[in-house]
């Protein structure tokens, strides 16, 4: 760079980049003419590091912090200088050069991950005063450079330091010139986390968290520190989220020295003796909630909530604010006896609905391996020879085809039940099962060792432990031996078969030894009981250890009974393998699956009866919709084995007609079965419940009466008998009488239910004014109680006290009504604010100002808020439950509308193949005609009753009815001599009547169409606007979406038209037939529209605004 400096005059300047000479030259300058001397450059290498004491640098040696228990110091392999160290190890790094140095240093080039605040915190974790002053001295360069010490000879040089952050660091070292050298290191810090805490019990999933003041819980706690040992382990607990953690300790170092643990919950289980730092520790106690304590000192009450966590500490002393590991929180709540009672009733109650469920599966995973069993049984009926190619043969052979594809859908649903019905019944970690261990060991935990719902329980889980290792277990493998024997029916499957006999026989001996070997586990189990009865002095104890042991040899005998059972049918199983497939092996392999889940149906319904106190009459109606639906279903075969045996007396049915009517009879046998059942429990649930519901009670045994005045379980025997004999005209008026008693039952429970919601929602609108006049007093008696404490008025605070706790009385009362009226969170404030009050009035008492003067106000409003919540809650249930019922309705009219859709297909189709009528099609065109009047009927009376005040469904369920008057007026035509028979038009005036169907049910069954409550309340806000308005019914929101559904569908029709036929003047008949169609479907919408804008008044009246003109 030349820089002029005068006329004459300029200045040269060179830089010369280091390291890009790499030897000594020489140069001159020229300017012009002129010329310089030569001049000399030297170039000098950089200094470099050389042995120390005849070992490579650099050469480190690590002080480590003295928590982690490493020997100290420690010196690393001389000439390498990467630091791999935990945090807080301090560093002595000593090297030589080649040369004098001038200076020394190293710098850090941290992680950007690694910069945390801890890093500047280190110093404080020195283990002397020397280490932390040195170290404080260097913090305010924390990224900056920390200089070495030179030796006397300055070739030599040493570098204390304390790395706080992982990355690279950086040696520079320079000589007396200036020239300088770079060697990079990698530093990777240890951090030593907090150990790993886990608290298993008490736990959420495993126990009842709703407790006594006094119970014991389960206790399981697991603490891990593999690097460096456990210092402490103890329990965190509060009461309060703004009041600090009260501890308990477990375990802690200088106890385990001298092989001492905490006296609460005695040693820990580790896997060896205690150590001075374990690294693992195992805790399984019972916590005694007594040795827990309130912020006061005081013991804990029903109300409080006891947030607790398991912590340890580890010997981390190098990191000031390191917090100890800690579990995940769990949350006691300390109740009292009423409500622990209300607890474990809820708890069993959710059991027994589990039953419930696993039973209702079971009985339809019995459906399908029933149905599939029929049809093997058809299968062996019409088995063609394998020689035999007749065209009869032929089609056997088709019908058996389709059989076996219906067979292998039946099995597999069953299948998929049957997998569902195992994992709800569980084992002790999930399922029933585990719900029933969860129970019981509440009851252990609240000191109630003794009582009914522990029976019960025990029970449960017994029965469920022995369903779980025997039925279950083995119903799956029948199925699949099924499936599979179906599949190999076929001669050319014979090796195939061979094998799958082999797979089943070693399947059946493993099953064998897994329940010898646990015969043998619970022979062991029983002679430990039996040796722990001999050593108890607890006569209470000692008879129920025997009775434990002497059922555990029972148990265990039963088991070894089975497993030889299993054995010997594995024999069978290798004897069979070489014989030809007997036709009838899939349906004896389907029966044996059957005899099983029949044992699975018995056990459950068994267990069920004896949960019956925690049954409800939803449960009775649930159960007879479902027996109202299979009576239906057989009516529907009946009438179809009516139709084809039409004449035909029992001597002259084949075989394949004698099974189908045999299979009907034995269908019709199960139901009443189930019916009868379902009468003894409304009749035992009726007694139960005499005292405590009498309402329920009466309900139910008027239900019980009515069922037995319309003979109901008679119809169904008679069903039965008709069947037997073949007199089907009898059997299906006997299955219509039974479905209609149903029927009436049903409709009895609904209308019962609805009149409870809304009896229960006035209680609850009473219990909300007594609470609030309870409040009214409640603050009355705090102005009292002020003016007294002003006055210094002793005797009056001790007056007022007794008059404070009558109130708490009263919310106690209040507190106890609405929790039976199921309004639990209502009930838990009002108890809350009696509780309160009753503390509130034992201070005034003892002339001593309350310690919160507005806790009883605060819990009352509270439970005021939950009660009106309750009630809204209630009068909501009561709309869907109505409109469920009216959906209910016509989901019922819709399926029997399109069972006599499919009916008039077949008859029209028939009437087709063959050409001529012949008195059995005649007999089902009657019956076809009269059903679907009487459907129309019922369609029609339906809407008039449930639907008066929605113009739109109104309209569509009339219009619907009038499709199906249409239908049965023509089928009456059709059947006479010299009738049509089922014309299209019949088709199309039942698709008519379905569709109109479709459009209600769909809207009644959507989000919108929740039904409106009285007063004009509704899930959607009320009334919308000047849409109707109408009380008790669907909101308008729903109708115009019926409306909007209904216009698209005409749109959609219109430009099909067009668009298939653009030229109206072309049209023929059947286009202008459909044009009319689309035309009359457009008016529909319209009047519907209309109907809709200006409904009917209370008289039946049209709107004055229907005199309007429409826009």
């Amino acid at each position: 760079d030349v820089k002029p400096d005068g006329a004459k005059k300029g200045t040269l300047t060179l830089r010369l980049e280091p390291g890009k000479v790499q030897r000594t030259f020489h140069f001159q300058v020229r300017a012009n003419d002129a010329v310089s001397k030569e001049y000399e450059v030297q170039v000098l290498p950089p200094p470099v590091l050389t042995s120390l004491g005849k070992l490579p640098s650099p050469q480190l040696q690590f002080t480590f912090p003295r928590y982690t228990g490493l020997p100290s110091p420690q010196t690393q392999t001389p000439g390498v200088g990467n630091i791999d160290a935990p945090v807080g190890t301090f560093v002595v790094l000593r090297a030589a050069a080649d040369r004098e140095l001038g200076a020394a240093w190293i710098a850090y080039l941290p992680e950007p991950k690694s910069l945390t605040s801890a890093s500047y915190l280190v110093p404080l974790g020195a283990w002397d005063l020397t280490s932390m002053l040195s170290l404080s001295a260097a913090s305010n360069a924390v990224w900056g450079r920390i200089d070495a010490v030179l030796d006397g000879d300055r070739r030599l040089f040493t570098v204390r330091f304390l790395p706080r952050v992982s990355g690279v660091y950086a040696l520079h070292f320079e000589d007396e010139t200036g020239l300088g050298n770079n060697r990079l290191f990698d530093l990777r810090l240890r951090d030593d986390p907090a150990p790993t805490v886990q608290l298993e019990r008490p736990s959420k999933t495993r126990d009842v968290l709703n407790v006594l003041p006094n119970a014991e819980l389960p206790l399981q706690v697991t603490a891990e520190d593999p690097l460096y040992g456990l210092r402490s382990v103890f329990l965190e607990y509060r009461l309060q989220l703004d009041r600090p953690p009260q501890r308990l300790l477990l375990h802690d170092a200088e106890s385990a020295i001298n092989g001492v643990l905490a006296p609460l919950m005695g040693p820990a289980v580790a896997g060896a003796a205690p150590q001075l730092r374990p690294t693992r520790l195992e805790f399984r106690r019972t916590l005694a909630l007594a040795s827990l304590r309130r912020p006061d000192g005081g013991s804990l009450r029903a109300g409080d909530v006891v947030s607790l966590q398991a912590c340890a500490d580890d010997w981390d002393d190098g990191s000031p604010f390191k917090e100890p590991g800690r579990s995940s929180a769990v949350e006691i709540r300390i109740i009292d006896r009423d409500e622990f009672d209300l607890t474990l009733n809820q708890e069993q109650a959710d059991v027994q609905q589990k039953l419930l469920r696993l039973r209702e599966k079971e009985r339809e995973a019995q459906r399908h391996a029933e149905e599939a069993e029929h049809r093997l049984r058809r299968v062996e009926k019409i088995q063609p020879k394998e020689v035999d190619q007749s065209a009869d043969a032929k089609k056997q052979r088709e019908e058996i085809e389709k059989l076996q594809k219906e067979i292998d859908d039946e099995l597999r649903q069953a299948q998929q039940l049957q997998k569902e019905i195992q994992e709800g019944v569980g084992d002790n970690k999930e399922g029933v099962r585990a719900q029933a261990a969860r129970i019981l060991e509440s009851l252990r935990a609240n000191d109630m060792r003794t009582s009914p719902a522990r029976d019960r329980m025990e029970r449960v889980q017994r029965e469920l432990e022995r369903l779980a290792d025997n039925e279950l277990r083995q119903i799956d493998p029948r199925l699949t031996a099924a499936l599979k024997e179906a599949e190999l029916l076929d001669p050319k499957n014979k090796e195939q078969r061979k094998a799958l006999k082999e797979e089943q026989a070693r399947d059946l001996e493993r099953q064998a030894r897994e329940m010898e070997q646990d015969a043998q586990a619970r022979s062991a189990a029983a002679d430990w009981a039996e040796r722990r009865a001999e050593d108890s002095t607890n006569a209470a104890e000692k008879a129920r250890l025997r009775d434990e042991s002497a059922a555990g040899r029972k148990e265990a005998d039963d088991l070894r009974r089975k497993a030889s059972a299993l054995r010997k049918e594995a024999a069978r199983e290798r004897d069979d393998a070489n014989e030809k497939a007997p036709a009838a092996a899939p349906r004896q392999a389907v029966a044996q699956a059957r005899e099983m889940q029949e044992e699975v149906e018995k056990t459950l319904t068994d267990l069920l009866t004896q949960m019956e106190p925690w049954s409800s009459s939803r449960e009775v109606k649930g159960e007879a919709g479902r027996i109202l639906q299979e009576q239906r279903k057989l009516l529907a075969r009946t009438e179809e084995l009516k139709n084809k045996l039409l004449g035909k007396e029992t001597s002259e049915l084949t075989p394949a007609q004698q099974a189908e009517l045999d299979e009907s009879a034995d269908s019709q046998r199960r139901l009443e079965e189930r019916t009868n059942q379902l009468l003894g429990k409304m009749n035992r649930m009726a007694e139960e419940r005499a005292a405590k519901d009498p309402e329920g009670a009466r309900d139910l045994k008027n239900a019980h009466d009515k069922a037995a005045e319309g003979n109901l379980d008679g119809h169904m025997k008679n069903a039965g008998e008709g069947l037997d004999k073949n007199q089907l005209s009898e059997a299906r008026a006997e299955q219509k009488a039974a479905a209609d008693e149903l029927q009436k039952m049903i409709k009895g429970f609904e209308e019962r239910r609805e009149d409870d919601l809304d009896r229960l929602a006035k209680k609850l609108a009473e219990k909300q004014k007594e609470l609030e006049a309870l409040g009214k007093d409640q603050d009355e008696l705090q102005k009292q109680i002020k003016d007294a404490e002003k006055a210094n008025d002793k005797e009056e605070l001790a007056r007022l006290g007794k008059k404070q706790k009558a109130l708490a009385q009263k919310a106690k009362d209040l507190a106890e009504q609405l929790t039976r009226m199921g309004a639990d969170r209502a009930g838990r404030s009002a108890a809350q604010a009696g509780e309160a009050m009753d503390q509130a009035g034992a201070r005034l008492e003892n002339r001593q100002k309350p310690e919160d003067e507005d806790a009883a106000l605060d819990r009352l409003a509270e439970a005021r808020d939950e009660v009106d919540q309750a009630k809204e809650d209630t009068e909501d249930q009561l709309s869907r439950e109505q409109q469920a019922r009216i959906a209910e309705e016509v989901q019922r009219l819709k399926e029997r509308q399109e069972s006599l859709n499919e009916e008039a297909v077949r008859i029209r189709d028939e009437l087709k193949a063959n050409k001529e009528r012949s008195r059995r099609l005649l007999v089902s065109m009657s019956g076809l005609s009269g059903a679907q009047k009487g459907l129309g009927d019922e369609t029609e009376a339906l809407a008039r009753k449930e639907l008066a005040d929605t113009p739109v469904f109104l309209r569509l369920m009339m219009r619907s009815a009038e499709s199906m008057a249409d239908a049965a007026a023509r089928l009456d035509t059709g059947r006479k001599p010299d009738g049509a028979g089922v014309e299209d038009e019949v088709i199309r005036a039942q698709q008519e009547a379905l569709h109109r169907l479709d459009l209600v049910l769909n809207a009644l069954k959507s989000d919108d169409a929740g039904l409106t409550r009285p007063g004009g309340k509704s899930g959607q806000g009320g009334q919308g606007g000047d849409a109707g308005g109408q009380a008790d019914s669907v909101p308008p929101v729903a109708q115009l979406k019926v409306l909007r559904t209904m216009q698209k569908e005409v749109n959609d029709r219109t430009a099909a038209l067009q668009k298939d036929h653009p030229d109206p003047s072309k049209y023929g008949d059947k286009e202008k037939g459909e044009l009319q169609d689309v035309r009359k479907e457009q008016q529909d919408v319209m009047d519907l529209l209309e109907e809709f804008r200006h409904p009917p008044g209370p008289g039946g009246e049209q709107d004055a605004a229907a005199d309007r003109p429409r826009e």
